[in-house]
């Protein structure tokens, strides 16, 4: 049996914790993270034992390549700050997008070189992982992709004690980004509605599209929604699940925001602006 518990939407990069007891698959607990890491804290009964699989940390977890010279190059690292060892294995996959943000992730293993892409780090352990693109040297758009580090569920060591075993095993995806140079979003509005969201609440439905060369991501979004002969401006504080969101380079989305309980519900005309960041 396996579950999975979401703890909140992923954005750019995300940390996996998956809890195993062989045979079966226990629980997969998901995070999302942002600029700082944010770790969600695992308990279990104490007659269980649980490697130290959280100690394991790969980084950075937003890069942005480039096609050709010196910047199709680069270097990640992993630590193990745990006193076991950890077998680590870094896949590179290339990333789609729905309207929804639920991403499609296929196998880009003719597009790079990833080296080592399987790596045993004893206790205390920093290793270097080296990537080389070895794709079109001159590409004209902005192309995604995620580097994975996952943690395989290999005994390495013997557990302490008895009782029965847990492996507390930990799966990074990043964001990785082959960027030409002069790459740049364009995302516009494309439509807006009144919908109702999973909770049966009243939401503003809004379309975008990103018709640019690279990805944007929506930092500090200002709305001005117009209804009835009314108009409001929402704020970033307003504006729950449209802020820090991803557009990937020729891709539409549709973002559910609460609607704002001063404006009439009707045929809706909405305004974006924001600051884009790649």
């Amino acid at each position: 049996m396996a579950v999975e518990i979401f703890v909140s939407q992923s954005r750019e990069s995300i940390l996996s914790f998956r809890t195993t007891r062989l045979p079966q698959t226990t629980a997969i607990v998901r995070s999302s993270i942002g600029r700082a890491l944010a770790t969600p804290l695992i308990l279990l009964p104490p007659f269980f034992w649980c490697s130290p699989a959280h100690a394991l940390r790969f980084t950075p977890l937003i890069v942005a390549m480039a096609p050709n010279g010196q910047g199709a190059s680069q270097s990640f690292q992993l630590d193990n700050d745990s006193d076991g060892p950890a077998a680590v294995q870094i896949s590179i996959v290339h990333r789609e997008m729905a309207g929804d943000g639920k991403e499609t992730l296929t196998d880009a293993e003719a597009d790079f070189a990833v080296f080592p892409a399987q790596v045993v780090l004893l206790g205390h352990e920093t290793r270097t992982v080296r990537v080389q693109w070895l794709g079109e040297p001159a590409i004209k758009d902005e192309l995604p992709y995620r580097i994975i580090a996952e943690q395989l569920p290999v005994a390495l060591a013997p557990a302490p004690g008895k009782g029965a075993q847990i492996s507390v095993v930990v799966r990074y995806e990043g964001a990785l980004y082959m960027q030409p140079p002069g790459v740049k979003p364009d995302l516009k509005v494309t439509g807006a509605e009144p919908a109702s969201g999973a909770d049966n609440r009243r939401k503003l439905a809004i379309d975008v599209t990103n018709s640019g060369t690279a990805h944007a991501v929506i930092y500090n979004p200002t709305v001005i929604a117009e209804s009835g002969g009314k108009s409001l401006t929402l704020k970033t504080n307003q504006l729950d699940g449209l802020a820090g969101q991803n557009v990937l380079a020729g891709h539409s989305r549709r973002f559910l925001v609460p609607w704002p309980t001063d404006l009439p519900i009707g045929p809706v005309r909405v305004t974006l602006d924001f600051t884009p960041s790649l």
